[in-house]
């Protein structure tokens, strides 16, 4: 199963305030269903070849790049602002990329429902400051 295809086939609308814990939840269902496909990329090391690395880099950038402009909801930024929502993408995609190589290589540590949790609570604080009078609620559903 692709990681898309772990998403409910009646999610939310993107707006919804439970975007980033959907997204977490279908995260944490396709590594823990499809570890044949997820401990190649979420274990890499001096191992792995180099064209592996830049393969894996290259769908990294796209995943930040979507984030940021998701982000953005498509309005014009500051370059301050377009510049933080970049860096959100970056920790977002640390951070799961952290949590998807746990669910791997120690499945009991974290939930689901944890990990979903945590990762609301990780887009609301990362993304607190750059909403100008942004709810936490309309944070939260903003990756």
């Amino acid at each position: 199963m692709r990681y898309l295809e772990a998403l409910d086939r009646q999610p939310r609308h993107l707006t919804s305030k439970h975007l980033a814990r959907d997204i977490a939840r279908a995260w944490a269902r396709a590594v823990r269903e499809n570890p044949q496909t997820w401990t190649p990329v979420l274990s890499t090391g001096a191992q792995t070849p180099a064209p592996v690395l830049d393969r894996i880099e290259q769908g990294r950038e796209v995943v930040r790049e979507a984030i940021a402009d998701f982000i953005g909801r498509g309005r014009d930024l500051d370059a301050a602002t377009a510049r933080h929502h970049r860096w959100t993408a970056h920790a977002v995609v640390a951070a799961a990329e952290h949590f998807g190589h746990l669910v791997l290589t120690r499945p009991d540590a974290i939930t689901d429902d944890e990990l979903a949790a945590l990762f609301d609570d990780l887009v609301r604080g990362l993304l607190r400051r750059t909403w100008d009078g942004g709810s936490a609620e309309s944070l939260s559903g903003a990756c």
